[in-house]
């Protein structure tokens, strides 16, 4: 769950990132120094897409006040604020370089913001071959495909590598990866992919009923909507979603859409928001159990795995 991925994560990154920051009281300063010799906290999240990953690093940042830094190996790298012709990215030379230039970036951002956590989303395309991938069943390929000017896998995953061997925890920067399947599904690759983040595994699936009801309520309220009773029945386009006694009934909303992951719900309600706001003059319209249900039934089931 969720609740259960966050736990892990803030013990694996949250608690030794203070520690170093010395926001916690960590034994002294000698159990301090050698807690700060040791390498930098690392984690890898994992678990299909919509699941939350993302927003649980800001969450496990918040709690350890750190800066998120972001270093997506997809992105075009900039030259002089432009993305370089493809074919300066066709030379391994060139890739090697280009790579080298963007990790130690995102490093130096993430130093000078320390404490923090550097992000590295998609990073199971960066480790793992397609090949491989099918082989193994593998669920990643979380991203779009790379552009010509993005710099290949084959000298971003060195550059990486090279830096994470590099930092220790005196740095005050974790480096958490995200992958969209498990390091198991994919074979000798995925072993790699475990190992660079010292076995450090976290996997993220679809939010129990009680954070169901969380998510639920943030999201309204984080678009300063509440949650509307429209009386009776509230029952969805959709068998597979069992009508809800009132909408208000967040308790209720919660048990009628297991299986979906936190961004769905989100989606839902921001869809569920829009169609209040339209049908209504008043600004802040409250949100209705068959607006909420029936967008989120609109966008499909969710995955079978995850239900």
């Amino acid at each position: 769950s969720l609740f259960q991925a966050r736990e892990a994560a803030v013990a694996c990154v949250a608690v030794p990132l203070a520690a170093a920051t010395g926001l916690l009281a960590w034994g002294g300063p000698p159990a301090r120094a050698a807690l700060t010799a040791r390498p930098c906290p690392r984690l890898l999240l994992f678990g299909p897409a919509r699941a939350g990953k993302t927003a649980l690093v800001r969450g496990v940042a918040g709690a350890a006040r750190a800066a998120v830094v972001t270093l997506d190996w997809r992105a075009p790298p900039a030259v002089g604020g432009a993305s370089p012709p493809s074919s300066t990215l066709t030379s391994p030379a060139a890739a090697a370089a280009a790579a080298t230039t963007a990790v130690a970036t995102a490093l130096a951002v993430a130093k000078a913001a320390a404490p923090a956590i550097l992000y590295v989303p998609r990073i199971d395309d960066l480790f793992v071959r397609e090949a491989s991938r099918a082989a193994g069943g593998g669920g990643g390929g979380t991203g779009p495909a790379a552009s010509p000017t993005t710099i290949p896998a084959r000298a971003f995953r060195p550059a990486l590598l090279s830096a994470l061997s590099s930092l220790s925890a005196s740095d005050r920067v974790a480096v958490v990866g995200e992958a969209g399947c498990p390091p198991a599904a994919v074979g000798k690759d995925g072993e790699a992919l475990a190992a660079a983040f010292a076995g450090s595994l976290v996997g993220v699936g679809p939010p129990g009923r009680s954070e169901r009801v969380a998510v639920l309520s943030d999201a309204a309220s984080s678009r300063g909507v509440g949650w509307g009773g429209e009386g009776g029945h509230a029952s969805p386009p959709s068998s597979s979603l069992p009508s809800v006694e009132v909408a208000s009934d967040l308790a209720g909303l919660a048990a009628a859409t297991a299986g979906y992951s936190a961004g769905a719900l989100v989606d839902g309600v921001r869809a569920a928001a829009a169609a209040a706001a339209a049908a209504s003059s008043s600004p802040g319209a409250p949100l209705t159990a068959s607006e909420f249900l029936s967008a989120l039934a609109a966008a499909g089931p969710p995955p079978p795995a995850a239900a």
